[in-house]
């Protein structure tokens, strides 16, 4: 069971054993009754929000992990107004950004990268860690007399 799942079970029971004592001592007093039973009611609303509230942090983290995980550098949260989650969130967006702006370096450097090799006159081979040729280059297949 999760952590919010233990705090709301928790906040029921003892409402409900609040409200059973208060049902049991107030009977003679049906006035009262009421009265109580809907303090009884706000009480449980206001715990749950806050259980709600609570809990936001670690529903950001755990989505911001699986986001990661799968590698998507797109998806960014949008802030709210709870001050610590609001600074959780700037952080997991500015760290997504740094993230996705060094991939996109990457990848066009490997693209510019990529390209002089195959129009460099000079024959490139590339080989695997076992000494096979992985790739070569149009010049390396010239000097080799190899075709494509």
């Amino acid at each position: 069971m999760s952590l919010k799942g233990k705090f709301l079970l928790y906040l029921a029971l003892i409402h409900l054993v609040f409200a059973g004592a208060a049902f049991a001592f107030l009977h003679a007093h049906r006035f009262w009754l009421p009265v109580v039973e809907a303090f009884f009611g706000l009480s449980l609303f206001t715990g749950w929000r806050l259980i709600q509230r609570l809990t936001e942090p670690a529903n950001i983290l755990r989505t911001s992990v699986a986001l990661l995980e799968s590698e998507d550098f797109m998806t960014r949260f949008r802030e709210g107004n709870e001050p610590e989650v609001d600074r959780l969130v700037r952080l997991y967006n500015r760290m997504i950004d740094h993230l996705r702006d060094e991939r996109v370096t990457n990848q066009e450097q490997d693209s510019l990268l990529k390209r002089l090799v195959q129009i460099s006159p000079s024959g490139m081979v590339a080989l695997d860690y076992d000494g096979r040729v992985q790739s070569m280059n149009p010049g390396a297949a010239e000097i080799l007399g190899l075709t494509e």
